[in-house]
Formats: C-alpha cells, sequence, structure tokens
C-alpha cells in the first residue's frame, strides 16, 4: 500500500490541476484598409481626418513617398467612410515625412510611385 500511495496521490494532483485550468481565447484582429485623401505635405499625411476607411485595399506601392493609404490592425470593422484613431500609441508618423510608421494599431503603410512626364528633346 505505501509503495503506491506517493504515485496515486501524485495522479489525483495532476488530474485535479488539469481539470480546472482555464482556457483563454486570444483576441482575432483583422487589416483594414484606409485611403489616404489629403495633401501630399508631411503635416497633412499625420492627420487621421485625412484617412477614410474603404471595404477595399486601394493596392498602392510600398517604399515610395508619395501616400496613399494605411493598413491598421483593428478588432471590430470600423464604419464605411470612417477615420482611424491615430490617438495615444495607436499609430506613430514619421516626423520628417509624416508617413505612419508604427504604433500599437499599425499593420504598414501603402504608398503609390509619384511619374512626372520628361518631353522628348
Amino acid at each position: 500500500m505505501k509503495k503506491y500511495l506517493l504515485g496515486s496521490i501524485a495522479l489525483v494532483l495532476a488530474i485535479g490541476f488539469s481539470s480546472f485550468t482555464h482556457v483563454t481565447r486570444s483576441k482575432k484582429f483583422t487589416v483594414y484598409p484606409f485611403v489616404y485623401t489629403g495633401t501630399q505635405t508631411p503635416a497633412e499625411r499625420a492627420k487621421s481626418i485625412n484617412y477614410v476607411y474603404k471595404v477595399t485595399d486601394p493596392g498602392c506601392v510600398d517604399n515610395t513617398t508619395t501616400e496613399c493609404g494605411v493598413n491598421l490592425t483593428l478588432t471590430a470593422a470600423p464604419a464605411l467612410d470612417s477615420h482611424p484613431d491615430f490617438s495615444g500609441d495607436k499609430v506613430t508618423t514619421d516626423p520628417d515625412t509624416g508617413l505612419p510608421n508604427g504604433g500599437s494599431a499599425f499593420s504598414s503603410n501603402e504608398t503609390r510611385i509619384s511619374f512626372v512626364a520628361f518631353p522628348y528633346i
């Protein structure tokens, strides 16, 4: 009897602790596109009022300096044509370009290439 007592106690404790663990579920986040509608200045790019939620992604090319939109990671879908929340640390902007570049809700920045037409000589 003494031989199996310690093993039995360990088995009872293992079953007891495993049956009362709490399952936590992480929040589901989805990326939502906000299209840029302002002028191409650093001051205007940093204003959330110049970004509008659209259902479809604007499909811009990254890594240029002409702002096209910003993708934010949110737990709930924003209202159509609403503006994002840049308050607090949700979205941060680059002080030189004004482009969104970080924050807790920031997913990615979308920019487009500006083409300049040169006349043939």
